[in-house]
């Protein structure tokens, strides 16, 4: 028998929003979304670890670690990162689109962190957030918006709102306020051990968190990096960069502590940030953290260089957080970092993925042998989905990898039947199907 990752690592309650305080009022509710009649299929977490996290047992870790250390010419390169996509795609079909990882005992949904600093969203943000809400499982996950100010969802964007509505599979999304008090309220709670100083301290700290005066002291990049740290710290979860295209189910990393690669650089990516909610992990990192000198200090430790430096010497006897390999977030970035493929490699990346050139992600119409599209079945069996997990969509876009991230290409037009075109017609189709539950969609051609 397999024991969950979870147990083996927390070894207690451990809750998302607002299991360790009376007072709830603000939190996602809390209950078992599970569907009775068609049960989820849960995820054996010992085999997840040997998918994609083992170093021993995975092929794709393997596979894609060889490609963040590839030194050598545009052919070896290449090669190298076919090689670990063909790894990757062969890992990702043994997990189905509609699998949950093993729950805690209050059956709380795995939680995904966004970040946007206030209304209204871009389109390209808008891919980002639509691709997390299209891609995870709806019966356990929830999605968090978090943002400066208190607006509604369709302020952010008309339509957003309707992934806000039960009788829908997609996850659930919630707006809410970055909030020091609330916080720093969940910190000590979190870490009771760690010493009273310390967390008074770390109040003091995070009142600065205002958010128009640091961005301007500090900028928007730096800013982002704290709000990583600060949400998984209070909330725990998933912390994903919204400059990003989820197409894969997290829930195999949804028990483990991890970020990733930084290309061929021996540091990580906060990109992508998983810690759990009140992990030895986490508490190595505020303890760290707590010692800073004001609130720009504790911004600037929070620079993934620094975490990474941060928990290089972890001495708490647990395994630490997982630096896994860059191409499961960012699978075209190695190219970026070290060499520009000539046409011959071109032309393979462009064969294999649909994609040649990093920086024409928005630019460039593609021929995808498999469009977007929603998924009807489930993955480990011929089953209709019976209207549950119907929000799911599929591709043949880098099939293996978790996520495209596409590093802040803020200002680039999305052009027509490009790859961030196609998904959002798709997305834009699964609004119009279920318009009848909401007043107002989505607009279309949105500049």
């Amino acid at each position: 028998a397999c024991v969950s990752l979870i147990s083996a690592l927390q070894q207690g309650n451990f809750n998302s929003f607002g299991s360790h305080s009376n007072d709830t009022s603000n939190d996602p509710p809390q209950h078992d979304q599970q569907d009775r009649h068609h049960p989820l299929p849960y995820l054996n977490s010992t085999l997840m670890n040997e998918l994609f996290v083992d170093h021993n047992h995975s092929k794709a870790r393997v596979a894609c670690d060889r490609l963040d250390n590839v030194r050598g010419n545009q052919k070896v390169v290449v090669d190298t990162l076919l090689e670990c996509m063909d790894s990757l795609e062969e890992a990702q079909k043994l997990v189905p689109a509609t699998a949950c990882a093993q729950k805690h005992s209050n059956h709380t949904p795995m939680t995904i962190h966004l970040f946007w600093k206030k209304p209204p969203l871009t389109r390209v943000a808008l891919l980002g957030l639509l691709s997390v809400l299209h891609s995870q499982p709806g019966e356990c996950t929830q999605v968090v918006l978090w943002t400066s100010k208190s607006e509604s969802l369709d302020t952010f964007w008309k339509g957003l709102s309707l992934y806000n509505n039960d009788r829908l599979g997609a996850p659930t999304l919630h707006l809410k306020v970055l909030n020091a008090t609330d916080f720093g309220g969940r910190i000590k709670r979190n870490f009771p051990s760690l010493d009273p100083i310390s967390h008074t301290k770390l109040s003091q700290i995070l009142t600065q968190m205002e958010v128009e005066r640091l961005v301007a002291l500090i900028g928007p990049p730096a800013f982002a990096d704290a709000v990583r740290v600060v949400t998984l710290a209070a909330y725990g979860g998933i912390y994903l960069d919204i400059d990003s295209l989820l197409v894969n189910n997290l829930h195999p990393l949804a028990n483990v502590d991890f970020f990733y690669r930084w290309s061929t650089q021996p540091s990580p990516n906060t990109a992508a940030f998983g810690l759990q909610l009140g992990s030895p992990n986490a508490e190595w990192v505020i303890s760290r953290l707590s010692s800073s000198s004001s609130i720009r200090d504790f911004a600037y430790r929070c620079f993934p260089q620094k975490i990474g430096d941060m928990v290089k010497n972890i001495d708490h006897g647990q395994a630490g957080i997982q630096m896994l390999p860059s191409a499961f977030f960012d699978p075209l970035w190695v190219l970026i970092d070290t060499t520009e493929p000539g046409p011959e490699e071109q032309k393979k990346l462009w064969d294999r993925l649909g994609i040649s050139d990093f920086w024409k992600f928005f630019e460039v119409p593609v021929v995808l042998s498999e469009p977007p599209r929603m998924i009807k079945e489930t993955t480990h069996s011929n089953r209709t989905l019976k209207g549950k997990n119907q929000h799911l969509v599929s591709s043949s876009f880098f099939p293996g990898v978790f996520a495209f991230h596409w590093h802040n290409q803020w200002r680039k037009p999305i052009v027509n039947r490009s790859v961030p075109e196609q998904y959002m017609q798709v997305y834009q189709r699964y609004q119009d199907e279920n318009q009848h539950l909401l007043q107002v969609v989505l607009p279309r051609n949105i500049s």
